[in-house]
């Protein structure tokens, strides 16, 4: 049973997809992860459309075109994990986020954790990428006001799977 799941939506996104995967594996390391790729219909579909890239999903789950929220439904549908994270195909994720919510998730009381966010241009090697942080995203305990004031961007938060 993995203890995070981070679900990705795709549709014909092979070029930022791959930057995605690669953080996501990054920030995997030594831990129990799955990474779920939702196929929302693209032409070709994603099994044949990434073969042969060097961080590949778990799992390709295929449907037909619904839309983005659709596609991260049918992925939380799919997911084991005790957390789940949804990171589009065009987003990254830090190396220690995923350690920092297990840290944060110690507390049963914590249904949800977020991070802030940084911009960062995606060409050329992973490795070489830059970042440029983005202004401190607020903190809060309550939950109407993540929600409705501070609406932290889909990527940023990991939920507990029982929320």
């Amino acid at each position: 049973m993995p203890v995070f799941s981070i679900v990705v939506p795709y549709f014909r996104s092979r070029s930022t997809v791959a930057y995605a995967l690669e953080s996501a594996q990054r920030a995997s390391q030594g831990l129990d992860v799955e990474i779920l790729l939702v196929d929302d219909g693209s032409t070709p579909p994603a099994e044949q459309d990434l073969k042969g890239l060097r961080h590949a999903p778990h799992r390709i789950i295929q449907q037909e075109n619904r839309g983005l929220l659709f596609a991260r439904l049918r992925g939380l549908q799919e997911a084991k994990g005790d957390f789940i994270l949804f990171l589009d195909a065009d987003d990254l994720i830090g190396s220690q986020k995923l350690r920092g919510a297990l840290d944060a998730f110690a507390d049963p009381e914590v249904v949800t954790v977020y991070t802030d966010t940084a911009k960062v241009r995606l060409e050329g090697e992973y490795k070489n990428l830059r970042f440029s942080p983005d202004p401190p995203t607020p903190s809060t305990e309550d939950m109407a006001e993540f929600f409705i004031t501070i609406q932290p961007a889909p990527h940023s938060p990991i939920f507990r799977a029982s929320f």
